[in-house]
Order: structure tokens, then sequence, then C-alpha cells
């Protein structure tokens, strides 16, 4: 199997790749910058490594002051977390109902697909958790590694 990795120095992407043990790209410049406009208001979707992609659920999994959250393309619970094909990470600091911002190098988004070991790191999108703090919007784009927009409920484990 082939190992493909494109990474910048972020957070998420670090862990996420020392778990699969992918190599480092420093191509630091996005090609496309994220407009910082809302994020569409509609179901999750998109490609992710040219895979077609349905966001379900958004597990977010709440530390002191921070929050890793999986997007996966199936039902999931924090009792129960299938182990899916696709799936979004995101390490967001300071979760809060309300809370919105546009990815950078400090705040990024991976892209993962487990039949082909990849990761791909997103520095360009946004991420929007609703004001009840139930529904997680994201629009993160990859460049050719893919692209996602809508957003998903959210469930919260402590």
């Amino acid at each position: 199997m082939k190992l493909r990795c494109l990474i910048a120095m972020a957070p998420v992407a670090i862990v996420a790749m020392a778990l699969v043990g992918c190599s480092v790209s420093t191509d630091l410049e996005p090609e496309t910058k994220d407009s910082g406009g809302p994020v569409k208001a509609a179901p999750l979707s998109g490609t992710i490594a040219g895979k077609a992609f349905q966001g379900k659920v958004a597990v977010v999994t709440q530390n002191t002051d921070s929050a890793d959250v999986v997007i996966s393309d199936r039902d999931a619970t924090c009792s129960s977390q299938p182990d899916a094909e696709l799936r979004v990470l995101l390490h967001v600091n300071n979760w809060a109902p309300g809370l919105s911002y546009n990815l950078d190098f400090g705040r990024s988004a991976t892209f993962y697909v487990k039949s082909d070991n990849f990761n791909a790191l997103a520095v360009s999108g946004r991420v929007e958790v609703s004001g009840s703090g139930q529904t997680l919007g994201v629009r993160i784009n990859a460049e050719q590694n893919g692209s996602v927009e809508g957003t998903v409920p959210v469930v919260i484990c402590k």
C-alpha cells in the first residue's frame, strides 16, 4: 500500500500522522484562501481523496480547554465509534457554542482515508459551532485531495 501525505506543522495533522507513520511534505502555502463567509446550511458532503463523502455526525471529545472532533460518514456515539473509511479530524481550541474561525496553519483539519492509509492536511476553510452547540458547520479545502462543506449534528463526549 502506498502511503501518501501532505502536511505542514499543525497539531492535529502531526498526531494523525504519528498514528499511521506518514511522511512529511513542506508545501506551506495553500493555493486558495477561504473567503471567510458562512458555511453552507446543507448536509455535509464533498470528496476526500477522490471518494464521495457524506458526513453523518461529529463526535466531539471535550478536554479541559479544547475538543477533538471526528466527523464520520457513519453513525456514531460516544461509546460506539465505527472504524469509518473516511473521516475528517479537527482539534478545536476553546470549543463553545457560537465559536467560528477560518482554518490556518495553527488551526487545521485533516482528511483521513483508512484503506489507503492516507492523510491530507487542510489549512483553507472555516469551522462554525452553532449557537446551540448541537450542529457543526465546516468548509474544508485540501486542494487536489478534496473538499467538503455543510453541517452535521454534534455528539458531545466528556
